[in-house]
């Protein structure tokens, strides 16, 4: 039964073929697999992924200061853009949902070196990490506000995010 699935497949794959340059009289071209009086025969070669030329090496004896400072990277100049992107302002988490996601968005990404401090209602959330994800597990019932904050390797706080706020729904027992 698996060779007759495997060659059902195969029967199904388009065969390799040549394709043909067609111009015509007006100057108009077309490709096609078939060969015809006056069509030429088109090269497969697919175009450069990459299009940033390969770095020449200079010739011995030149000075390569020039390159050495082009080599090193701009200095950070900050983040333009940065902010919880979820959960969303007055989110309401449901009873089935333990697990809340915290995702920031950072224009440009975090940075090298740079770690993100969470806080849930002002206090901090474990040590900081390097990454714009956050997990915060099993909230009670309740209302939080949910604040980040990207520090340099350092400690020092480059950006304070505006906080967002979330309401979490749990059962409860009447008493």
């Amino acid at each position: 039964m698996r060779m007759l699935c495997f060659i059902a497949v195969m029967l199904g794959l388009p065969a390799f073929a040549e394709v043909y340059k067609v111009v015509d009289a007006d100057g108009n071209i077309t490709y096609t697999d078939q060969p015809q009086p006056d069509a030429q025969l088109a090269p497969l070669a697919l175009p450069p992924v990459n299009k940033i030329p390969a770095a020449q090496p200079a010739p011995p004896g030149e000075d390569n200061e020039s390159e050495t400072r082009e080599a090193q990277p701009e200095p950070f100049a900050g983040y333009t853009q940065a902010y919880i992107l979820s959960p969303e302002q007055d989110q309401i988490i449901p009873n089935q949902q333990s697990n809340i996601i915290v995702q920031l968005w950072l224009q440009p990404q975090l940075q090298s070196g740079h770690r993100v401090q969470l806080f849930l209602n002002g206090q901090p959330q474990g040590a900081p990490v390097d990454a714009a994800t956050y997990q915060l597990e099993d909230l009670e019932r309740g209302s939080y506000q949910i604040s980040a904050q990207i520090q340099s390797a350092q400690g020092k706080t480059l950006v304070s995010l505006q906080p967002v706020s979330i309401h979490v729904q749990r059962h409860f027992k009447h008493r």
